[in-house]
């Protein structure tokens, strides 16, 4: 599955490490694996770009919204967002 953080982790693994992440592509990854593929997100820092990528399409987002004319719909989708992204965190 083609994925943000998966494509930005790709692009900052070495060669040997990409070869290792492709391998478990379409296979069963054992716990060590998926160990593994957490701490090399946090470790070449592919979690915080995701979180400061999301961060801009909210914002983008809420602009947007708060354009609209004030109800309790335009008010959920604002409430939503926010809660979407505070849970990431």
């Amino acid at each position: 599955k083609h994925t943000l953080p998966l494509f930005l982790l790709r692009q900052a693994l070495t060669t040997a490490e990409r070869e290792r992440l492709s391998a478990l592509r379409g296979a069963e990854a054992a716990e060590a694996d998926c160990l593994w593929i957490q701490e090399r997100v946090k470790d070449t820092g592919v979690d915080v770009e995701v979180g400061r990528r999301a961060r801009q399409y909210m914002d983008k987002g809420l602009h947007a919204l708060k354009s609209l004319p004030t109800s309790p719909y335009r008010d959920s989708m604002i409430a939503l967002a926010e809660f979407v992204l505070c849970r990431q965190a």
